[in-house]
């Protein structure tokens, strides 16, 4: 399911994804390594891990804690 989403962002020319993972993280981050998504010339998957999140605030909180987001989103 993943990789339809990540090829639909493609198609609307999005070019940095952060892929928030919580329950398996492991498997998610190993998965995107090996797959076509990796090493993509204009095409950027980030993982974050974090197993304390429980909802999206929390992600949401840690994403802003942790500095992730440093630029303008709207360029």
């Amino acid at each position: 399911m993943i990789d339809y989403t990540l090829a639909w962002l493609e198609s609307a020319g999005v070019e940095e994804v952060f892929v928030f993972c919580c329950a398996h993280s492991r498997q998610v981050i190993d998965y995107l390594n090996n797959s076509k998504w990796f090493g993509q010339p204009n095409f950027t998957i980030k993982t974050i891990e974090s197993h304390n999140s429980v909802s999206a605030g929390d992600a949401l909180r840690l994403i802003y804690e942790q500095n992730v987001v440093c630029q303008d989103l709207s360029s």
